[in-house]
């Protein structure tokens, strides 16, 4: 998982982590938490999420799906804030998140349209 602003800036170093062992091999649980402290946050922030396998046919790792999330939204139109100077809101990200198997391109600034 990474976060990054809109301008491609990286907010958190990236981590990682492995599904529950014995999770079903189609559908894997993450017990995944990650947490960010700062006095400040860029309101414009990303968090970034891809899937990755193992190919077993050659070894190497192949990206299963890609899903992205605002961290925050502009109070007042409960859309992703275009820039830094807005009153913003914290979403919860204590989700289900839907992952898409086509890679998206990323170009600054980089909006992310509403997804709730």
């Amino acid at each position: 998982m990474n976060v990054i602003s809109q301008s491609m800036e990286k907010i958190a170093p990236p981590q990682a982590a492995l599904p529950v062992l014995d999770s079903p091999t189609y559908s894997p649980m993450f017990k995944f938490k990650m947490e960010l402290r700062a006095p400040y946050f860029d309101p414009t922030a990303i968090a970034l999420i891809s899937v990755e396998t193992i190919d077993k046919s050659n070894d190497e790792v192949r990206i299963v799906g890609y899903c992205a999330m605002n961290l925050f939204i502009n109070s007042k139109t409960k859309e992703p804030p275009k820039s830094e100077a807005v009153q913003v809101i914290k979403t919860y990200i204590k989700l289900t998140l839907g992952c898409y198997s086509n890679e998206w391109t990323l170009s600054t600034p980089y909006l992310l349209p509403r997804t709730l």
